[in-house]
């Protein structure tokens, strides 16, 4: 659904509450929102599918205050971003991320429990790194988001994201290496 269809949908839920239109809405946005929230929920399905649902929920409630100050997909991810963070105060827990972030991609000659043990030292080393960082590598680099838009998303500045981000992915870097020479 392009900006200008979602657009139009949002107009006709606004002015006349058309369920049809946030049908609409929802069905071209509900793969890439599970996709963030299963990164951010290390693969939880059933937390996933909470917070998508009450995503949803808020966006409909709350659709007459969207401005087009970002796209639709930023102000959704915000929300989503939102709800999950109240999600781990709630439960005191530590914000996660897919552990999968910068992890090289399957190669078709490793076996399982290669990719298995890669998965593991990634997910060691991204737990030392604290949140938002997490959230900002996995916007930037698992969503191909812009740092404005990880900025609206995670209520940062864009300066800050950026700075965020490098600094972040340098200290991965060496995180990697180091739980690289613990497993071995």
């Amino acid at each position: 659904m392009t900006e200008l269809e979602t657009i139009a949908c949002i107009t006709r839920v606004v002015l006349f509450s058309d369920e049809r239109a946030f049908e609409r809405i929802v069905r071209a946005y509900e793969q890439p929102l599970r996709q963030f929230l299963l990164h951010q929920t290390d693969g939880n399905d059933d937390l996933t599918d909470d917070l998508a649902q009450e995503t949803f929920i808020r966006a409909w409630q709350q659709l007459h205050s969207f401005r087009r100050a970002s796209q639709f997909q930023t102000w959704l991810f915000s929300i989503a971003y939102h709800l999950y963070m109240d999600d781990c105060r709630r439960r005191q827990a530590h914000p996660i991320v897919d552990i999968a972030l910068l992890a090289e991609e399957p190669n078709d000659d490793e076996d399982e429990d290669a990719d298995e043990n890669r998965e593991q030292w990634v997910h060691r080393a991204l737990s030392r790194i604290p949140e938002p960082a997490r959230t900002c590598l996995s916007l930037f680099y698992m969503h191909d988001m812009s740092a404005a838009e990880v900025a609206k998303i995670t209520g940062l500045t864009e300066n800050n994201v950026r700075q965020i981000i490098f600094r972040n992915k340098t200290k991965l870097k060496q995180l990697l290496i180091t739980t690289q020479d613990e497993n071995q």
